[in-house]
Parts: structure tokens; C-alpha cells; sequence
């Protein structure tokens, strides 16, 4: 209860605009420190190559979420609150590339997959985004996940008889900022994902029937995506200590994919080196 109580009176919900663009909205006091540029995404190899294909971001309705706690408040009726519940597309990044690299891999892409980590520089994202939002009738607001609460205080967030933290989050009349706030709500032990949520948001008709929202005319450079980082190779079982360290995800070679994503807009492709070789120790 004391974490939950310290957590509450830290915690303030608000929106402020991002310098420098008319339609991009902080929320909660996002912002990157100084000395970063760069957010991380993590995709598979062959909708990243269709994205780039295509000069297009695809961002998704938070519908299409997996985790049931995550969207627990997504299509909620807030007409009591005298609030109408607008159309979203969402992007899930990490503002981390290595304190949660091994979890993230297996949290964001299917091992089996041939997947990718995007190294993507802020400032040029948020230039492209503000381009979106001012020629298509949209607002972009960014903030990071909120990592304080437990499944079961998510499970009791709206009941004002239960949980002190309604007043705060369910607030009447309830504000854009208050509904985007409750996209950032993720138990506890999901904080080692460090995630930022981007939204996109429009009164209606933003995402299609599949519920993705894919924005056109994406310029892919390398000023915008620096570079591209390769799944790391998978360790080799202890049995096989003494094999040449070989094993890769789905058997392809780093060379692959440089020759693949160079050829598109020639960014700096690196292997992960997550899992690389480790000689083992023959004397002591």
C-alpha cells in the first residue's frame, strides 16, 4: 500500500505541446533526456522490408493488443463521464537498447521469427508525424507506460467504492489526456520494457477493419533510421560447448540481412551480440 500511495501523489496526469510542433502533445511529462535521440522498435524482418517497401508506418488500434489488461479500458462507455471515446492508432516502442535486450527479444518478436531492432532518431519521427497530423485532421500525443499497478488494482481502477485511485484516473468531465493515460496502464511486471506508446488520434474513421492505421508517404533514410540491429544468435545447448557457435535464427546469415536492408536505404545493419561466442575455460 505505501508503494501504491508514493506512487499516487508522484503520478499527475497532463498534456503539454512538444516544442517546435503544432501537433505533437507530451503527455504526463514525457520527454528524452538530453543525451538521447534515439526510441527502439522491435518488428519481424519481413514487415519492417514491406514497411519500407511501401514508404509507410503502420500503427495499430490498441483492439488488437494481445495482453487483456493492457485494452481493459479501450472500448469502455464514458458517456457518464461526458466523454466520447475517439478512434487511436498506436506505435509501442522502448526508450531502452540494452539493460532489457534479452527480455525484449523474446517479448516483442516470435523466436522463430526473423526479427529486427530499429534504432529510430526522435526528432526526424517527430517531424514526419507532425507532417501526418497536420495534413489529416489528427493530433499525436506520447507518453510513457505506466508500470505501478498490479493486475488486480487494474481489475478494480474503476470502482470509486474500491480503489483510491479513481478520482485521479476517472475524473468527471474525463479529459483526451485521461482516456490516453489509461492506453498507458501495464502491470508492474512489465516495467522492465521501459515502453513509450505514440498516439495518433482522430474524432472517427482513423483505423481499418483489421484495425491498422498504415501512414503513407514515409521517407526511409538513414537520418530517420540510423541504424538496424539483427536478433541475436540463439546459445548453444551446454552439451555443445565445444561446437563452432553457428546457430543463428532461422538459419540466416548477418550478411543477409545487410544485403537486404542495405540495398532499401543503405542504414548501418549490426548483429546483436547478445549471445556471442564464448570460448569455455580450460584451466584455472
Amino acid at each position: 500500500m505505501v508503494s501504491t500511495i508514493r506512487n499516487i501523489i508522484a503520478h499527475k496526469i497532463t498534456l503539454k505541446q512538444i516544442v517546435g510542433h503544432k501537433h505533437i502533445y507530451s503527455l504526463n511529462g514525457f520527454a528524452l533526456p538530453s543525451t538521447q535521440k534515439h526510441l527502439y522498435k522491435y518488428m519481424q524482418l519481413n514487415r519492417f522490408v514491406s514497411s519500407v517497401k511501401n514508404n509507410e508506418l503502420v500503427f495499430v488500434s490498441p483492439d488488437t493488443w494481445k495482453d487483456p489488461f493492457e485494452r481493459r479500458f479501450f472500448k469502455t462507455d464514458y458517456t457518464s463521464l461526458n466523454f466520447k471515446r475517439p478512434e487511436i492508432g498506436c506505435m509501442c516502442l522502448t526508450s531502452k537498447s540494452s539493460t532489457n535486450e534479452e527480455a525484449s527479444w523474446r517479448m516483442y518478436v516470435n523466436p522463430n521469427d526473423k526479427a529486427l531492432r530499429l534504432s529510430i532518431d526522435f526528432n526526424e519521427f517527430c517531424k514526419m508525424l507532425d507532417n501526418y497530423a497536420g495534413t489529416n485532421d489528427c493530433k499525436v500525443y506520447i507518453g510513457n507506460v505506466i508500470y505501478d499497478f498490479t493486475k488486480e488494482e487494474i481489475m478494480s481502477l474503476n470502482n470509486n467504492t474500491k480503489n483510491i485511485n479513481y478520482d485521479t484516473y476517472f475524473p468527471s468531465p474525463l479529459s483526451l489526456e485521461n482516456y490516453l493515460t489509461l492506453m498507458l496502464i501495464k502491470r508492474v511486471s512489465f516495467a522492465f520494457e521501459n515502453e513509450v506508446r505514440i498516439f495518433i488520434v482522430k474524432d472517427n474513421s482513423l483505423t481499418d477493419t483489421n484495425g491498422l492505421l498504415k501512414i503513407p508517404k514515409i521517407n526511409y533514410t538513414k537520418s530517420f533510421i540510423p541504424k538496424v540491429m539483427i536478433a541475436p544468435y540463439e546459445p548453444l545447448p551446454k552439451e555443445d560447448i565445444t561446437t563452432p557457435f553457428r546457430i543463428k535464427i532461422n538459419k540466416i546469415e548477418s550478411k543477409e540481412y545487410k544485403k537486404i536492408i542495405g540495398v532499401l536505404f543503405g542504414c548501418a545493419v549490426e548483429q546483436s551480440q547478445l549471445y556471442s561466442s564464448c570460448s569455455p575455460v580450460k584451466k584455472v
